[in-house]
């Protein structure tokens, strides 16, 4: 089912692999401590590579997210063997303890998240 993940303070205590805080610079979003389902079939597992884009993003006016994109794979759970695969875009706020996680190529998320308002 195609979501769109935001989180705050309290899921990114345990945000990272192993259930370790979470930091973009440590890993992605992963809190898990095996192979998580694969966003498009929950039949197979998922592995997360290395971040193929690594930068920042103004999430509107005067906010500055940290911005990665992880390549993901999803494999069969007996012998690993690649069915799919997909990009684990994640835009961090670390002044605001928010996260928002994007496994699906939401099309003009980007732009909707770059043009965003905030409330004071």
């Amino acid at each position: 089912m195609p979501r769109l993940l935001v989180m705050g303070a309290k899921t990114l205590k345990t945000g990272g692999e192993g259930f370790r805080p979470y930091n973009p610079v440590n890993g992605p979003f992963y809190p898990a401590v095996d192979v998580a389902p694969c966003p498009t079939d929950p039949k197979l597992g998922h592995v997360l590579g290395k971040a193929i884009a690594v930068g920042y993003r103004n999430i509107g006016e005067g906010h500055k997210a940290h911005y990665r994109v992880w390549p993901g794979r999803c494999v069969t759970y007996d012998d690993a063997t690649e069915k799919s695969t997909f990009r684990q875009r994640e835009w961090y706020l670390p002044k605001e303890r928010l996260l928002i996680v994007d496994q699906w190529a939401t099309p003009g998320l980007a732009t909707v998240l770059k043009n965003a308002t905030w409330e004071s």
